[in-house]
């Protein structure tokens, strides 16, 4: 029986598995940060670029006024300018919260060449527009170190189940992998180590989908297998295989399980008329072995 969600078929089971950062999100990563490298050099060129045209003072005819949702006021002002006799005009292409009026002098830049290309200001965009393509490059960093690091930590695991020290253990709890709202959970399992302690191990990021197959573990106790590497026990890894599949018929116990503890118990009748129970003596006689 395939399981659905509102009548679309997502399949029979849910497999636990590592939230790894696979090939996949690695080439998705990559291009995000090599298009916004791309896109924020197109503006860091245009300001280069028009930091050297000539200066004019025009005039603002209009100023459009826009208000966010925290209130904050901005204005976008459009500049009206003159050159050889030809009058033109030119529009901020983002709002700011200077200020302008309608009739006051505003200097523009022109492009000598088309003096209908033309940015208001007498300078360019500062700093702030050479940050962006900083931040695309990051975003590239950040995909090479996490695709690396996942790599390395798959390798790990590999080496761990060949020849790290098998424990068996039980899961002791469930928690949010740092954040709630990234979708993934950790499970911790206690088990005995070599040294005779009881330690409890944290496992790998999962899916916080899959995790249900031991929503119960406190009346269920699951058991999950520890790898450790005997000569660093700080290296080891909780099996994720170890975990439950998701099944429709799961699904369904679990649900029943919860509507069970969330259904009221009924108050028992209240008995009327009940004779009171003896009082014992005020000085009361004990019997002598």
């Amino acid at each position: 029986m395939a399981f659905s969600f509102n009548n679309i078929p997502i399949g029979n089971t849910f497999k636990a598995k590592r939230a790894n950062f696979g090939v996949g999100s690695f080439i998705f990563l990559l291009l995000f940060g090599i298009i916004f490298i791309g896109v924020s050099w197109l503006f860091v060129a245009d300001d280069f670029r028009s930091s050297k045209w000539p200066s004019i003072d025009g005039t603002v005819t209009n100023v459009t006024r826009s208000t966010d949702s925290d209130g904050d006021v901005s204005y976008r002002p459009t500049v009206s300018y003159t050159i050889d006799g030809n009058t033109y005009t030119t529009a901020r292409s983002y709002s700011s919260s200077q200020s302008y009026s309608v009739g006051t002098p505003q200097a523009v830049r022109y492009n000598p060449d088309n003096p209908s290309d033309a940015v208001i200001g007498t300078h360019g965009s500062g700093f702030f527009v050479y940050l962006f393509p900083l931040v695309g490059l990051g975003i590239i960093i950040l995909a090479i170190v996490l695709f690396i690091r996942n790599i390395r930590r798959t390798g790990q695991i590999n080496s761990l189940k060949q020849t790290g020290v098998k424990l068996q253990g039980i899961v002791t709890g469930i928690g949010s992998n740092g954040s709630t709202n990234n979708g993934t959970a950790q499970i911790i399992v206690s088990a005995t180590g070599p040294d005779g302690q009881v330690h409890h191990y944290k496992s790998d990021a999962i899916n916080g989908l899959n995790i249900m197959g031991i929503a119960d573990y406190q009346t269920k106790p699951v058991a999950i297998d520890v790898y450790i590497n005997p000569t660093n026990p700080e290296l080891y890894y909780v099996d994720l295989d170890d975990i439950p599949d998701i099944t429709p018929e799961r699904i369904t116990e679990l649900l029943s399980n919860v509507a069970s503890q969330n259904n009221p118990i009924a108050t028992p009748p209240t008995v009327k008329n009940v004779p009171p129970m003896p009082q014992p003596p005020a000085n009361p006689t004990f019997l002598q072995k």
